[in-house]
């Protein structure tokens, strides 16, 4: 008779964590965590592939000797995830809906993969980030290629039911972190130069002022709204993914009790959104880049873990498509096919060809990407020249003039897409530990969170954080005499009389309160959240 086995996904996943070494995993003084935003298993294939084909000295990956599992991430509804839900649940341990910031979610009645807890609707989830800070005194910080609101760096350090509420996240951003080297100057209103400057962080907006950043804190951002793409950056002074994460861990590493700090590869996505996979390619090269000064650092520290994994995949990038016949006997030249030789993003190439005269389209198509058009491809690209597609999540689904223009690229060589869009493989997991403490095999989403507070020297601390600090307002004021209003348009504020007879006022996204006027340092920025109409406080406050 033979017996069979059947373990449920919960049992395999505790087998799976069981796998760090001695499941006893030790804290850090300091944690990197690095998200390659889009990045499918493919394209680590394909960059190594790259690296040899274009003779680069070394052709394996700086992350390749830690690789040492996989990671499940899931939605509470949906098994292919966006970054706002993936990089939430890696920062809180709470599944959530695709666009939550670090919240619990709400329920989608049509769908259904993960429980939920219908009576945390939207409540702020405490981030890893936030109980190292609060309970171990870590300073805290983000580097990214984006604006700094977007939806991984603000699942770190901010809460809204919405990642496209950057009114709201930035501010709660401003008022925690002490490191962002980034992009979005357009979202540094006077509330968040505000919450810098009471907390005596300098900003800065430039090459030279990036450059000049010597002290323990200090915010960078380095674009109105993102980055260069990396194989356009040298039309600019922008430093690179890897001098970005260099400065940020020499400015944290000052805090004696050690640092948390997520580093972004976040265009890895955007090109990949795409189809575009010569700046795919590029983009996770220079994240890889980055690796080597996180590894670099940690090595010499002796203190320092280093997690590295992608929130989910985005266009499933292939080694081989429909069109590469005999592929078994065929080498790398037939399969790049002289993709090096592109100088160019498809966006720059667009905007390159969209404003110059007719006659001169073919010219400059053929210095940006070594490729000869033909006169029916350039009387397309003439038809299309109006036609644009500005989520960039979207450029592929459908004919547009960027999309028209990576038709022509990917005609050239045989890396292929499986679409636009987000993909539900799990994802892979690299992991540094000093300690030789690490996950093992297969993980999910939230043990990876599990794991992150250890290293952090924070377990059990997110929920702690959650039944003391973001406590809703009706329950913390129960019995006193509040009152809710607009401080001014895109402001709430929310006031009372405490049993001293001192008038508080809170202001949410900012890192204070005060008490006749007098102002007391908060844990967090204020949360409130518009969709339940509540402000979450801390206990100590009406202490």
């Amino acid at each position: 008779m033979i017996r069979k086995t059947f373990l449920t996904i919960a049992a395999l996943a505790a087998l799976a964590l069981s796998c760090i070494a001695g499941n006893d995993v030790k804290p850090t003084k300091n944690v990197i965590i690095m998200i390659p935003d889009g990045t499918s298993t493919g394209v680590l294939t394909a960059s190594r592939w790259y690296k040899q084909y274009v003779g680069m000295d070394m052709k394996t990956l700086n992350l390749d000797p830690y690789l040492c599992g996989f990671v499940r991430s899931s939605l509470t509804d949906s098994p292919i995830v966006a970054s706002s839900g993936a990089a939430s649940a890696y920062m809180t341990g709470v599944i959530t809906r695709a666009n939550n910031i670090s919240t619990f979610p709400d329920e989608n009645p049509n769908a259904s993969v993960e429980a939920i807890d219908k009576s945390k609707t939207f409540f702020p989830a405490a981030t890893v980030m936030e109980a190292a800070k609060i309970y171990r005194g870590k300073s805290v910080g983000v580097v990214a290629t984006v604006e700094f609101p977007h939806a991984t760096p603000a699942a770190c350090a901010a809460h809204a039911p919405s990642r496209n509420s950057y009114d709201v996240i930035a501010p709660q951003m401003t008022g925690l972190l002490d490191v962002a080297i980034a992009g979005g100057s357009k979202y540094m209103n006077g509330q968040c130069r505000a919450n810098l400057e009471a907390r005596g962080i300098p900003y800065v907006s430039d090459r030279a002022g990036f450059d000049a950043l010597n002290g323990d804190k200090g915010w960078a951002l380095l674009a109105y709204k993102n980055l260069a793409y990396e194989i356009d950056r040298g039309e600019t002074d922008e430093p690179s993914l890897a001098e970005m994460a260099a400065k940020a861990i020499e400015m944290l590493n000052r805090n004696k009790k050690g640092f948390v700090l997520m580093i972004e590869g976040s265009k890895v996505d955007y090109m990949a959104h795409s189809m575009d996979a010569r700046g795919t390619i590029s983009e996770f090269l220079a994240f890889d880049e980055a690796v080597k000064v996180a590894l670099d650092f940690a090595k010499k520290d002796g203190n320092t873990t280093v997690v590295i994994l992608p929130d989910h995949g985005t266009s499933g990038m292939n080694i081989g498509n429909d069109r590469y016949s005999h592929y078994y006997e065929r080498d790398l030249s037939s399969l790049f096919m002289g993709i090096d030789r592109y100088k160019a993003s498809c966006d720059v190439v667009a905007r390159r060809i969209e404003t110059c005269e007719p006659e001169r389209v073919k010219e400059i198509f053929m210095d940006l990407t070594g490729i000869e058009l033909s006169d029916e491809q350039h009387a397309k690209l003439m038809r299309l020249k109006g036609v644009k597609e500005y989520d960039y999540m979207e450029i592929a689904n459908s004919e547009n003039f960027n999309s028209y223009i990576n038709k022509i690229l990917n005609s050239k060589h045989h890396l292929g897409f499986v679409s636009g869009n987000h993909t539900g493989e799990d994802v892979f997991l690299a992991v540094y530990s000093p300690k030789g403490q690490r996950p093992e095999g297969w993980i999910t989403n939230v043990q990876l969170n599990e794991y992150l507070c250890k290293v952090a020297g924070v377990k059990g601390k997110e929920a702690e954080l959650n039944n003391t600090v973001f406590i809703p307002h009706n329950k913390l004021l129960e019995g006193l005499d509040f009152k809710m209003e607009d401080a001014d348009k895109s402001i709430k504020q929310i006031s009372w009389t405490d049993a001293a007879g001192r008038k508080v006022l809170v202001r949410q996204g900012e890192p204070w309160y005060t008490v006749d006027g007098v102002k007391k340092e908060l844990p967090v920025s204020a949360v409130y959240i518009k969709e339940i109409d509540s402000f979450f406080l801390p206990q100590s406050i009406v202490r």
